[in-house]
């Protein structure tokens, strides 16, 4: 049935170790292109010209987004994700390239940022790690006009190229978003017998896989406070992870180095992250039961930001989790221990 496969390609987006990665793209032997006059980053390319200074001669005190209309970026990401569980091996690749744009900036301090998918190359693969059974398998190129336009690919076709507001505040939180209803309207229109009471929920998890994600991926968490001559700082977040899970994460974060390209500085950033995973409390729509008994997330990450845009010129990061738990069957009251183990491998870069 067209509707549960869809349903399931959605959530197997936002499932609990969902990550995204950037892969540079300016090839091996190409020449890096002349940055403009004014020493503005538009790509990673332009920071070979830069030079490195003393962190303290930087003078950074913090970080926060400094953008104004008419502001443009594009970003190029590639997801390699391993995930392991007793009953399921999935493989996942993907390469998205998007684009933004400043819109407004709002008497408040926020930002409008639009927010737009140019392409997405996928290949997914999960298999029966006992059986050796295919148990899903997908490939999909939206620049392949076969692939963009078959009706089982709607949930990654109806993105490209639609335009989603985000409200942004300084700090790179993201404080509300617009448009996403457009996205479902096409992927509700192509899939028969769609149930409306679905609805809500496809809006809620595109908004959530699909933008808030990349965006929130896109962005340091900055300091709160001025920093002082230890350049460190530490940052404690709770997001959701999928319908059924939230995570909780400590990001310990230091300037390490500090390059200048005319009067544009760039912060190298390099953090420790470490983390929990928790069960939602109890979902009456959901079939089935979930604790979660063990739980545990690390890694680390290296970033170039934009010290006085505030803006991410690369990011990277490595991170392994892990969850143990126990998942009951609501209707039949059978009861199933799992536990899922994942490696991510994240970076992004602005490209041309």
């Amino acid at each position: 049935m067209e509707i549960n496969r869809t349903i399931y390609l959605v959530r197997l987006l936002c499932s609990v170790f969902i990550t995204l990665f950037v892969f540079g793209c300016t090839k091996a032997g190409e020449e890096a292109k002349e940055p403009n006059a004014e020493g503005v980053i538009t790509s990673v390319a332009d920071t070979a010209a830069a030079k490195t200074i003393p962190v303290a001669e930087a003078k950074i005190e913090g970080f926060a987004l400094n953008l104004k209309v008419g502001d443009t970026f594009k970003y190029k990401v590639t997801q390699e994700n391993n995930t392991d569980s007793d009953n399921e091996i999935t493989r996942q690749s993907t390469v998205h390239i998007y684009k933004q744009r400043v819109i407004a900036v709002k008497p408040d301090g926020t930002f409008d940022l639009g927010m737009e998918f140019v392409s997405t190359i996928q290949d997914v693969k999960s298999t029966n790690p006992k059986t050796g059974d295919v148990l899903f398998e997908q490939h999909y190129n939206s620049s392949d006009t076969a692939d963009f336009n078959n009706v089982r690919n709607v949930h990654l076709s109806a993105v490209m190229g639609m335009e989603v507001v985000l409200n942004i505040d300084k700090n790179c939180r993201i404080t509300g978003m617009k448009g996403v209803d457009k996205i479902t309207a096409k992927i509700v229109d192509k899939t028969p017998n769609f149930p409306e009471q679905y609805k809500a929920q496809l809006t809620q998890q595109i908004e959530n896989v699909m933008f808030a994600t990349f965006a929130s991926q896109e962005f340091l968490q900055y300091p709160e406070q001025k920093l002082d001559s230890s350049y460190t700082w530490e940052t404690v977040t709770k997001s959701p992870l999928s319908d059924v899970f939230d995570l909780k994460s400590t990001t310990v974060s230091k300037i390490t180095g500090v390059k200048k390209l005319n009067d544009t500085r760039l912060a190298q950033v390099n953090a420790i992250i470490s983390g929990e995973i928790f069960a939602r409390e109890k979902d009456p729509n959901l079939p089935v039961l979930i604790t979660v008994s063990k739980s545990g997330m690390s890694g680390t990450l290296s970033a170039l930001v934009d010290a006085g845009r505030g803006t991410t010129v690369t990011k990277e990061y490595k991170i392994n989790m892990s969850v143990t738990g126990t998942v009951v069957n609501k209707a039949n009251k059978t009861k199933q221990n799992e536990t899922k183990s994942n490696s991510l491998f994240y970076k992004i870069e602005l490209i041309n």
